[in-house]
């Protein structure tokens, strides 16, 4: 199977340095837009890990279908859409960008208060998997297991940024499924806007005020919702580092909740469905980072969320892989390859911080007719702004590549 996706958009944002192998100096833009702007800075609990040259975050892809759909066209086959989130105009990092909502892990997801709202044997479940990455296993001197804590970390962010609500009441059972937007109990969506806006405000300051809303609502996070889904750490180019866990989370329905913008980090929250996501990003209409438009060329894999909810709820038992791009510097742009390419280096120290890109004597084009194994983002020279996905490799732990964008469209005008 061969993978190639082509986007003519404008991606770059920052420069990436390197010497090319004839000893030629070159300063290219390269697209250092992988993960969120995340605000909040290192804790108590956290620092008392081993030190990183990253922070650990969490983020959720949260698919629904639409209570009403009305969708026409090649977009009409997918049965669900995203929730996206645009960010502010004037940030810093990735203006205007869509990301999926979540951000850094907090103390407060880390408290052991939060064992006191949970019933502990309903917890086994989600701290049994296997094959996961450091950011999963790592010891944060907290009782809290990290699949829970993570969880806890991209369903706090999502009430922050959008003001949606995934949790469970305390009367309800446990179990493992499609988030049932009804199921989240009248004292949650009989919540005023007035007092969401104010809830969300203090839980923006204060991450433990998460814990004292649960218990005012009589509910709990939902983790049982999300499922491992993959692993992203940004690369040793960039200065700010941050390894993200992303989950899945499937709902029954778009829900008919009062969700709002933070109107700081967020200004407009949208649920997209992603075939027209991919098509708006390659007119130029909407504007994605890397990682995302990995991930939903992935999920564009499923034309209904009942079928995209069970492969992954099967599939996270196998393990999650973790995502390291390495970026090399060709004579006429980047890659930036992922493991199982075949110019990945799996040797290469992921440690570092703000490195020069990898230099090779070859150029983009080259490098590609001589990888037998391509996993990989490319950007041409001399503005960046071609991306092309290319993958022929088979995922690890049963998991699914991008889909061949251009094929994909065609097989739909087909339908």
């Amino acid at each position: 199977m061969h993978v190639e996706v082509t986007f003519k958009n404008n991606l770059p944002s920052t420069v990436c340095r390197g010497k090319h192998m004839h000893g030629k100096s070159s300063e290219i833009n390269w697209p250092q837009r992988m993960h969120r702007q995340f605000v909040r800075t290192s804790s108590s609990v956290l620092n008392q890990c081993n030190p990183k040259p990253w922070k650990d975050a969490a983020t959720v892809i949260i698919a629904a279908r639409p209570s009403t759909f009305k969708i026409r066209g090649p977009a009409s086959v997918i049965d669900y859409s995203l929730l996206m989130l645009k960010r502010n105009t004037g940030s810093s990092f990735l203006p205007d960008s869509y990301v999926f909502p979540g951000g850094v892990i907090d103390d407060g997801d880390l408290s052991s208060e939060w064992l006191q709202l949970f019933k502990p044997d309903d917890l086994l479940g989600l701290n049994s998997r296997i094959n996961l990455p450091p950011i999963y296993t790592t010891n944060r001197a907290s009782s809290v297991p990290n699949n829970v804590a993570l969880r806890i970390c991209a369903i706090r962010e999502t009430f922050e940024e959008s003001g949606l609500l995934l949790v469970k009441p305390n009367d309800s059972p446990v179990r493992e499924g499609v988030a049932k937007f009804n199921a989240m109990g009248p004292r949650v969506t009989d919540v005023s806007l007035a007092e969401l806006v104010e809830w969300r405000k203090r839980v923006r300051q204060n991450a433990f005020e998460f814990i004292n809303l649960c218990r005012l609502l009589e509910c709990v996070p939902n983790v049982w919702a999300l499922s491992e889904w993959s692993n992203w750490l940004t690369p040793t180019v960039a200065r700010r580092r941050y390894d993200t866990a992303f989950f899945l989370c499937c709902m029954d329905q778009v829900p008919d909740t009062k969700m709002t913008p933070d109107d700081r980090e967020i200004i407009k929250s949208a649920w997209i469905n992603p075939y027209t996501a991919i098509e708006m990003k390659m007119s130029g209409k909407l504007s994605l980072v890397e990682p995302q438009i990995y991930e939903i060329l992935r999920i564009l894999n499923f034309d209904r969320v009942s079928n995209l909810y069970r492969f992954n709820r099967k599939r996270s038992e196998m393990g999650t892989e973790r995502y390291v791009a390495q970026v090399l510097l060709a004579k006429n742009g980047i890659i930036s390859t992922l493991p199982g390419d075949s110019s990945y280096d799996n040797n290469y120290d992921n440690s570092l911080v703000d490195t020069d890109c990898i230099p090779i004597d070859e150029t983009i084009e080259e490098n590609c007719r001589n990888s037998e194994y391509l996993h990989r983002a490319i950007y041409h020279q001399p503005d960046g702004n071609t991306l092309g996905i290319m993958c022929n490799i088979t995922q690890r732990y049963g998991h699914v590549s991008p889909v061949d964008w251009k094929n994909f469209v065609l097989s739909q005008a087909g339908d």
